[in-house]
């Protein structure tokens, strides 16, 4: 997708599929998906409760891309994730600001590495979660997208084993 920013990424899911909640159906009912064509003095109808699946992006931006081109500006990064159907419609969608603290971009030693996480919520019936990671310093932009379902983590290889 877009390649003028490089990062890493790891998306996971968190805990198993659930039937939303009503503060989940009521923030996932503001996305363009599920917008309905109503009538201004009609009531909106509630969203009818469906499955959800938690995920967990972490980001990982290397440091020395975002102060070269920026001269050494205290990084600014805004991050996105969104889930899409199999015919392109965005089902869900998140966006996050991420500057490091001023009391952490002076310190002695150069960070090395930027991390971030997001959780967000997705239907059952997405097919692709797409990521996005934006320098608002420069404007460039990094973005891939990942097919769904994941694979299950295999947990056993996650973590090594420590024998004595």
């Amino acid at each position: 997708m877009a390649h003028q920013l490089i990062f890493g990424t790891h998306i996971h899911a968190v805990g198993s599929p659930a039937m939303g909640t009503a503060e989940q159906m009521a923030e996932l009912a503001t996305q363009p998906a599920y917008f309905k064509v109503r009538r201004k003095s009609a009531q909106p109808k509630a969203l009818a409760p469906m499955k959800l699946q938690r995920y967990a992006v972490d980001y990982t931006v290397m440091a020395h891309q975002l102060l070269a081109a920026s001269g050494g500006a205290v990084p600014s990064l805004e991050v996105a994730a969104a889930a899409y159907d199999s015919d392109g419609q965005m089902l869900n969608a998140i966006v996050n600001n991420a500057t490091p603290e001023a009391s952490n971009a002076a310190t002695t030693q150069p960070q090395k590495a930027y991390r971030i996480q997001q959780e967000f919520d997705v239907p059952l019936t997405a097919a692709s979660i797409r990521v996005a990671v934006r320098d608002t310093n420069t404007n460039r932009i990094g973005a891939m997208e990942i097919k769904l379902p994941l694979a299950p983590e295999n947990e056993s290889a996650a973590v090594p084993e420590v024998r004595n």
